[in-house]
């Protein structure tokens, strides 16, 4: 089980958790350990206006080997659309677990993956574009395989996308010191949903959680609280978007 290593100190809480968010396989604890170095060093140039600073030379090899800022800007901004789909399964299956008594009769009974696939897709395809212009993924297959690589963070993606459905900051200071507590919150609840909720597994003869504890990256719910500020009435998702495309689905 990969634990999420939080101390309580901003920004490097944030800076792990986002080297986590952006290179979550099993292969990218280099890339992971880079991000958190060149990202460390850039906080501390910004916070000590001093002329000069003192590094171990491991530090100082890290930065050497760590790809140019450029490059890691690429990196991000492509595993931020991947992060996004893998969060929006997680939101859609527990959306529909949430409101599984007021489901349209289509498809299997509740919650389930392909219908969680299907509507990720749907909310993609829309005709918005990510924020670099380029088009949304339009394929179940594409969220499929979001959710394959990006499943283990599922709910720290989820997180942020869950204040433009229950807010809990302003939309562009959620990693700001004053809220980014409230998103390891909201993650800490998703991650227990996820740990929770049984799914069929592929041979469909017996039951997995949602989310692998032996797989995910795990926040620590003794210090960050299982939180979630859901504000609407059960009926106010009645018309929803998703809900009008679940009346179409079909298994």
């Amino acid at each position: 089980m990969p634990l999420i290593e939080t101390s309580g100190d901003w920004p490097e809480d944030l800076i792990r958790v986002r080297s986590v968010m952006h290179w979550p396989g099993p292969d990218d604890e280099e890339a992971r350990h880079q991000f958190f170095v060149v990202e460390a060093v850039r906080a501390y140039l910004s916070d000590h206006n001093a002329p000069s600073i003192e590094l171990p030379v491991s530090t100082i090899q890290t930065l050497l080997a760590a790809p140019s800022t450029e490059e890691l800007k690429k990196q991000r901004a492509k595993s931020t659309k991947t992060g996004m789909l893998a969060g929006m399964v997680l939101i859609f299956m527990f959306l529909m677990d949430r409101y599984s008594e007021r489901l349209p009769s289509t498809g299997a009974a509740g919650a389930s993956l392909n219908k969680a696939f299907t509507l990720t897709a749907g909310w993609a395809s829309d005709g918005t574009t990510w924020g670099d212009g380029s088009p949304m993924p339009r394929s179940d297959k594409t969220v499929q395989h979001a959710w394959r690589d990006f499943g283990s963070v599922a709910h720290l993606w989820a997180a942020l996308e869950m204040n433009r459905i229950t807010p809990y900051g302003p939309k562009n200071e959620l990693t700001a010191p004053e809220h980014f507590p409230s998103v390891l919150e909201t993650a800490a609840y998703l991650q227990t949903f996820a740990k929770e909720h049984l799914i069929d597994n592929k041979a469909g003869k017996s039951k997995e959680p949602l989310l692998d504890p032996s797989k995910a990256w795990l926040l620590d719910t003794r210090r960050h609280e299982p939180k979630m500020r859901f504000h609407h009435a059960d009926d106010a998702f009645d018309n929803a978007p998703w809900r009008v495309m679940l009346r179409q689905y079909r298994s």
